[in-house]
């Protein structure tokens, strides 16, 4: 909340990314001293009058997994039956309420290395049985080739232990989390840990997506855009969620290889939400296709909520069209 008497703890960053040109930009700097959900809900609600004033609408809104941010959600969604669904008296048309996948595949990687265990259990999508990954494969793995000149991986001790600021860097997650380390892994007989960092790793890639032509640079269809929800990295993302949804989640000792209900709620939503953005955005025969990765916030604001609005080309002073292609 905004208190004068009190010295600011944070500032809470507001930007706006217009999806049909424009670059992305800071619309709302508030320094606060303690961020509630209610406060917070107030100064989104402000900012999504304002974009309506102007004469365009909030298609999205995406944010961290900080509790703050879950609280918000939830009282934009007000109790429906998709969470990720929410709606506001400054706007007639609802809007989706996305969690950032940056955060996502760091709170994967966090809860895997943080389970009791060290295991996590998932049945992959198109898999007949249920995989157990262990974080003590990877461990192994790494102890086996770390005095070797010629490795198979790029994994380091600080991606195996991570410190607690080390668990903020997404880049330290990826090492683990690689195509590599999966092909090591399912050489050295661990195929269960394989699959699942295999299985993970696709979902990176999809959602990652960034330029229209990287997937025939790179001859990988994971990195296509998606110009269809037929398209089978929107099919994949909805049997990932769907995968995710059927285990059973917990905390503390009542969690037994699997995520966090935080975690897990988060990532279903998120997964589901953006299947159904795509649809929408589709069905506009403006958009030829949709880059998730547009879809991200800063990595530099430690407290901020990026509003994906639906402005034309013409409203936007620079045209960059970043996050869907228009013919």
């Amino acid at each position: 909340m905004f208190d004068p008497d009190q010295v600011a703890r944070t500032i809470l960053a507001i930007m706006v990314k217009p999806l049909l040109g424009g670059k992305l930009f800071v619309v709302r700097l508030l320094p606060t001293y303690i961020l509630s959900a209610e406060f917070l809900r107030k100064c989104v609600s402000q900012c999504i009058k304002a974009i309506n004033n102007n004469g365009s609408r909030v298609v999205a809104l995406v944010s961290d997994n900080h509790p703050t941010n879950r609280k918000c959600f939830a009282l934009f969604s007000d109790g429906r039956e998709k969470p990720w669904i929410g709606t506001d008296a400054a706007q007639e048309s609802e809007f989706f309420m996305l969690f950032d996948f940056v955060h996502i595949i760091k709170c994967i990687r966090n809860n895997w290395q943080m389970e009791a265990n060290g295991i996590l259990s998932i049945q992959p999508p198109g898999a007949d049985r249920q995989i157990s990954a262990k974080w003590s494969d990877v461990v192994r793995l790494y102890q086996m080739e770390k005095d070797h000149v010629v490795k198979r991986t790029c994994l380091t001790h600080e991606a195996c232990y991570p410190t607690s600021t080390q668990k903020t860097k997404v880049s330290l997650a990826l090492q683990v989390l690689d195509e590599r380390v999966a092909a090591a892994l399912k050489c050295d007989g661990y195929s269960d840990t394989a699959e699942f960092i295999k299985t993970i790793v696709r979902f990176w890639k999809i959602v990652n997506c960034k330029n229209p032509d990287l997937h025939a640079r790179l001859r990988d269809p994971d990195r296509r855009p998606v110009y269809s929800v037929q398209d089978e990295s929107i099919q994949f993302l909805s049997a990932l969620a769907d995968s995710f949804d059927s285990t059973h989640c917990g905390k503390g000792r009542a969690r037994h290889h699997s995520l966090t209900p935080e975690t897990k709620s988060a990532l279903v939503n998120s997964l589901r939400g953006a299947c159904e953005m795509c649809e929408v955005l589709l069905s506009d025969p403006r958009i030829s296709y949709v880059l998730l990765a547009g879809w991200r916030i800063s990595p530099n604001e430690r407290r901020q909520l990026l509003c994906i609005c639906g402005a034309s080309a013409a409203q936007c002073s620079t045209p960059t069209n970043e996050i869907i292609g228009i013919p």
